[in-house]
């Protein structure tokens, strides 16, 4: 039922179903289901999500929220917000640049920065 949820979900627009994926990503649901509500989240391209979204890397980092980490990172990047960006750059400057995600995500807001002031 989880993975159905996350689909209707997906698929709603406006601040609510936001707040619905962001409780699914913390819910006693399966991995699968968090991270399906994560990059559900992430593919919303919306304000809506970036606190939910910072939520995600503000959990332990362990192999369980690894993955879920790495999407929360790439969301927040592609959103071109203030906010979203200093959530990614927080959490790189205190987790490191260890993952691919994380490199990709500074990257995506380093060209964004770049092709502005260019």
């Amino acid at each position: 039922m989880g993975q159905e949820l996350v689909t209707a979900l997906a698929e709603c627009a406006g601040p609510a179903a936001a707040e619905a994926l962001a409780v699914l990503v913390t819910s006693p649901e399966t991995e699968e289901v968090h991270v399906s509500a994560t990059e559900a989240l992430a593919a919303r391209h919306s304000p809506d999500s970036v606190t939910p979204l910072a939520s995600v890397l503000t959990s332990a980092r362990t192999t369980r929220t690894f993955r879920r980490h790495g999407i929360a990172l790439g969301g927040l990047a592609a959103l071109d917000t203030d906010e979203a960006d200093a959530h990614v750059l927080t959490y790189c400057r205190t987790k490191g640049l260890a993952t691919e995600e994380a490199r990709a995500a500074v990257r995506t807001i380093a060209d964004r920065r770049s092709a502005r002031s260019a």
